[in-house]
């Protein structure tokens, strides 16, 4: 659906699992950080923490 959109407004289109890291690092939140609250919480844990954040 988003390359669809992106090529009807002519616009490049890119994942946000490419960039996400980034905006996460911005904000005090790593790799590390996520893959240890999804081990204990499970994805749901990770959403919270970014939430929280």
């Amino acid at each position: 659906m988003a390359e669809i959109i992106a090529n009807k407004l002519d616009t490049p289109q890119c994942s946000i699992d490419d960039v996400r890291f980034d905006y996460y690092k911005e904000i005090g939140f790593s790799k590390e950080q996520q893959e240890r609250v999804r081990q204990t919480d499970g994805f749901k844990g990770v959403i919270y923490l970014l939430e929280a954040v």
